[in-house]
């Protein structure tokens, strides 16, 4: 059973989506062992609360530098001894000595079909604002390979949304998704993420996979195997 960490900042539906999926079999080998988040006040916390999962807040106003929440973070995913971290709306940029230590084991899920309205600037209701005041017609998610860019990574897959007339960006009443029709469909789209979370899986197994013949043999045979690609608390 591999353990997923997931990364958020606010309400969780991403979070919520991939729960139900594990829940429900979409995703298999795989359980949600950690959530962090840079926010005490997350309903995403609560979430795991209902999950029974650990949640663990880390911000960066409880350290005097980035340097030393940076070190905070690492070392709060490393103690929860995850095999892939997800950004599931994290508003935090990740450090880059994380990113080396989990190369190809971090996912991000972006609202919008990079490359439109992403990188530095583009993060939550700021992405569904510009595509409305753009007038797109088509907007959506993007799950992808985190790496030292911003949204920059190789991307694992896309879901395409029709914008309609009267979207909004706002939340929708009584839930934790971002909109009305587009923008809170681009959050709704839990085949997406499922799928992607999945993809995620397959190359941590791959990797350990890699890992375990270099530990026994000293190197690796690439016809047998293709690898793809502290003020901490818990709540």
């Amino acid at each position: 059973m591999l353990r997923v960490g997931v990364l958020v900042s606010g309400g969780g539906t991403n979070l919520q989506a991939i729960l139900d999926a594990i829940d429900g079999g979409g995703i298999k080998g795989a359980e949600v062992t950690a959530v962090i988040s840079n926010n005490a006040n997350a309903y995403a916390i609560q979430r795991a609360k209902d999950h029974n999962i650990p949640a663990f807040v880390v911000t960066p106003g409880a350290y005097g530098s980035r340097e030393e929440f940076n070190k905070a973070l690492l070392d709060t995913v490393n103690a929860c001894k995850v095999d892939l971290v997800v950004l599931a709306g994290f508003l935090v940029k990740i450090p880059e000595e994380m990113i080396t230590a989990y190369k190809n084991r971090i996912i991000n899920i972006h609202p919008s079909l990079i490359p439109s309205f992403c990188g530095v600037g583009f993060y939550g209701l700021k992405v569904h604002e510009a595509a409305l005041e753009r007038g797109v017609k088509v907007t959506g998610a993007t799950v992808h390979y985190v790496d030292e860019g911003t949204d920059t990574g190789p991307i694992l897959l896309q879901k395409a949304v029709e914008v309609k007339p009267g979207d909004s960006p706002a939340p929708r009443h009584g839930g934790g998704g971002v909109g009305n029709s587009s923008a809170g469909n681009q959050y709704d789209s839990r085949s997406s993420i499922t799928a992607a979370v999945q993809t995620g899986l397959h190359t941590c197994c791959a990797d350990r996979v890699k890992k375990r013949w270099q530990q026994s043999f000293g190197s690796t045979r690439s016809d047998l195997v293709r690898p793809d690609a502290v003020t901490v608390h818990a709540v």
